[in-house]
């Protein structure tokens, strides 16, 4: 079989250019025809045309100055972190009764009724995120007994500032620190001023009960924020991700429950928000 014969039945068979024109499986092209023609016993078949060359590969795109996670956008170069959130749907009767608080944020099915937004963002990959702008996690806050006394340990960890952006009513872009929709219950002061810091929650190990379907008895580690759903603290449960440096007990008997949402300030329920976390100049981020 005369060489140029093979050449052109090998093409044809592997769905090459000859066959295909280059795209489409089932389509065969006149010139596909005609070279199959030329190639058949008894004809000397032409010199069949070359494919055109590939085009050189192109230099690999600048990377952009942003990259996303599921409902978290990381700007590496403003050294921020967007959380896609909503006013807890829960908060929906602030004139009729106090909106009692524990968290700042929190994630879905843990703590809506007393946090002031809920985001679907994994508490661990916001963990990740503030370790991409080059932050490294401290501790939360503790509470031990020693020598008879209660002993309160400050969280620690460098420092975060928190910030609410949502529209309005008439779509204007409103931004406020979460401090402006928290008010004392009986003074009605505004919660303290200052920052959050990165914590980084911590690790722990599931405990599977006696009637845990089979392919959940073995235990296992997770990160507890997932867990617990515990993301911005205001009380310190001593798994949040961000804590409040200041310990608050959200054991009622050891600190009463004074921290309210102020229905002066909150938009409404179900409201979208942003989150937005800066790392503060002082944070002691790697450059």
């Amino acid at each position: 079989m005369p060489a140029e014969l093979v050449f052109v039945l090998a093409a044809f068979s592997a769905g090459g250019w000859l066959a295909t024109g280059g795209g489409c499986p089932d389509c065969a092209t006149p010139d596909a025809v005609r070279w199959l023609a030329i190639a058949a016993p008894g004809v000397e078949p032409a010199e069949a045309p070359r494919p055109p060359a590939p085009p050189a590969p192109r230099p690999p795109p600048e990377p952009p100055a942003q990259s996303a996670l599921a409902f978290i956008t990381i700007d590496a170069r403003a050294k921020t972190i967007d959380i896609e959130a909503r006013v807890s749907p829960m908060m929906v009767a602030l004139d009729k009764q106090p909106f009692f608080l524990e968290l700042t944020a929190c994630t879905p099915d843990s703590k809506e009724h007393e946090s002031l937004v809920v985001t679907r963002a994994r508490p661990s990959h916001i963990h990740a995120a503030l370790l991409a702008l080059g932050l490294q996690p401290g501790k939360p806050a503790a509470f031990r007994t020693e020598g008879g006394r209660s002993v309160r340990e400050p969280a620690n960890g460098p420092r975060v500032t928190v910030e609410f952006r949502w529209k309005d009513a008439t779509g204007a872009v409103r931004l406020a620190r979460p401090q402006e929709w928290i008010r004392h219950h009986k003074t009605g002061e505004a919660f303290p001023a200052g920052d959050w810091v990165f914590a980084g929650s911590r690790m722990a190990v599931t405990k599977p009960g006696p009637f845990a379907p089979p392919d959940q008895r073995t235990p296992r580690e997770y990160y507890l924020a997932d867990g617990e759903g515990t993301l911005i603290g205001l009380t310190s449960f001593g798994s949040e991700v961000l804590a409040w440096p200041t310990p608050i007990s959200p054991d009622s008997s050891a600190d009463e429950p004074v921290w309210t949402a102020n229905k002066d300030t909150v938009p409404k329920a179900d409201t979208p928000v942003t989150i937005r976390l800066t790392v503060a100049p002082d944070a002691g981020a790697k450059p």
